[in-house]
């Protein structure tokens, strides 16, 4: 029979800060090898209210993930969701319940990488975080600080991350949230390697390049490490 547990929002336990549609999972055991999920049934209920947001009916499918499809969540709402699971031979399994917070860009979340402001940048230098601050092309995908200086490149499910940080700079982290979830890069140089760090949320996949070392990666988190001369 499954068993389910470690419910995430996002890819995160009982976050604040989710915007758009959350993508939430789950994880599942068995103590009978061979048995899979064959469907599942995901409700979320408003705290706030009191009344259900959405409620998925029964999904034939074998992920043990979803994205909310209800209906528009406010900010501030907190919202709280479990998903029953039945297997193969039709028997059910609960999951418990878990919980997130609905928020907007500035609002602070929780990542593997502890918390973090939603669409905003850090670097070592002031005078560059003043820039960004400025033309607020540190909660545009597009804008200079993830296009030219991370170097994100998001498609559909897929992040190419190829950084460009030059030497001066210690540091550059930001935070995105994107539709299935929180992106955190942080790109590190110690004065002898450049260390990249990245955070995909659940359901993507990754490309990262620094220097000559690539490496595809899933959802989770991952670092690479380049030396000085690879350096842009």
């Amino acid at each position: 029979m499954l068993t389910v547990y470690d419910p995430l929002c996002d890819g995160l336990r009982d976050p604040c800060g989710i915007t758009g549609e959350p993508v939430l999972s789950w994880r599942l055991g068995c103590d009978c090898p061979g048995a899979r999920q064959a469907s599942c049934h995901v409700v979320v209920t408003s705290l706030t209210n009191g009344e259900c947001a959405w409620d998925s009916g029964e999904v034939c499918t074998a992920n043990s993930f979803v994205t909310y499809a209800g209906r528009e969540l406010c900010v501030g709402e907190t919202c709280t969701w479990f998903v029953t699971v039945t297997d193969d031979d039709g028997q059910v399994a609960y999951g418990v319940p878990a919980s997130f917070v609905v928020g907007r860009a500035g609002d602070v979340a929780q990542s593997p990488y502890g918390p973090q402001r939603l669409g905003c940048a850090w670097t070592s230098s002031e005078r560059l975080d003043w820039q960004l601050e400025q033309t607020g092309d540190d909660v545009r995908l597009d804008g200079t600080f993830w296009r030219d200086l991370l170097g994100v490149h998001v498609e559909g499910a897929l992040v190419e991350v190829r950084p460009h940080v030059p030497s001066e700079l210690s540091f550059a982290q930001g935070c995105l949230l994107l539709g299935r979830g929180l992106l955190v890069v942080r790109v590190e140089n110690d004065g002898d390697a450049t260390r990249l760090g990245v955070s995909l949320p659940p359901g993507m996949v990754g490309v990262l390049a620094l220097g000559d070392e690539r490496r595809e990666v899933v959802s989770g988190r991952h670092s690479i490490t380049g030396s000085m001369a690879e350096r842009h």
